[in-house]
């Protein structure tokens, strides 16, 4: 695709399924919520269509309003996912294309972060993986009303910035969050750490890997 018409100054990235690895995490944690409080297996189905991409009280509001005839209490299943954010921590790990693109990008362009995880949770995995300093700008569940797939959290990603939507591209690895940067008039890469290519049909670029050719020339960097 062609470039935007105006420089770009600034990546937002999420953060779930494209820095780091904590899908897994999040779905080993929830599966034994679920099946301790409800019976209820959460499958990869049910997980990939209503968690991924999702903050997550807006995830288990999905499932809810799913009829799968069960009634979940929302914020029983928050809590208790909250308590188990020093185990989730353990299981988390980096994506190596996603470091060596915001190693790369470091001190050339703006880079921020815009996710449906919390902030203890985005705290605990910045220090993990050695990310401190790294993003300008980091948006989390705790700063917006309306999550993906709504614009808010890069909407508000942009104006903390002060940029404006042209400027900024999105990295994202999820239909949800590709809808996201687009209703919010970005540019959007999409990563095929969570989805297949065919699934992130709608970015503008899809890639298996960050560092690719066509990825650093788009941004500027190659």
């Amino acid at each position: 695709m062609s470039k935007p018409k105006r420089k770009i100054e600034a990546v937002i990235f999420d953060a779930d399924g494209v820095i780091w690895n904590s899908e897994n995490a999040n779905y080993m944690i929830l599966g034994l919520i679920f099946q301790a409080l409800y019976d209820l297996k959460l499958t990869n189905k049910l997980y990939a269509e209503h968690f991924v991409g999702r903050q997550l009280k807006e995830a288990i509001q999905s499932l809810i309003n799913s009829n799968l005839n069960i009634e979940i209490d929302l914020e029983e299943v928050v809590r208790r996912k909250k308590k188990k954010d020093d185990q989730w921590i353990d299981f988390i790990s980096a994506y190596q294309d996603a470091s060596k693109l915001i190693e790369k990008a470091r001190g050339k362009l703006r880079l921020a972060l815009a996710t449906g995880s919390r902030k203890n949770q985005v705290n605990l995995a910045i220090e993990k993986l050695d990310l401190a300093n790294s993003f300008e700008v980091i948006v989390t569940a705790e700063d917006y009303k309306i999550g993906k797939p709504d614009p808010e959290p890069y909407l508000i990603a942009a104006q903390k910035l002060n940029l404006s939507p042209d400027q900024i591209v999105v990295i994202e690895d999820s239909p949800i969050g590709i809808q996201s940067a687009k209703d919010a008039g970005m540019t959007c890469i999409a990563v095929t750490h969570t989805f297949s290519k065919e699934e992130l049909s709608e970015a503008d670029i899809v890639t298996d890997d960050l560092t690719d050719f066509q990825v650093l020339a788009f941004l500027g960097l190659s």
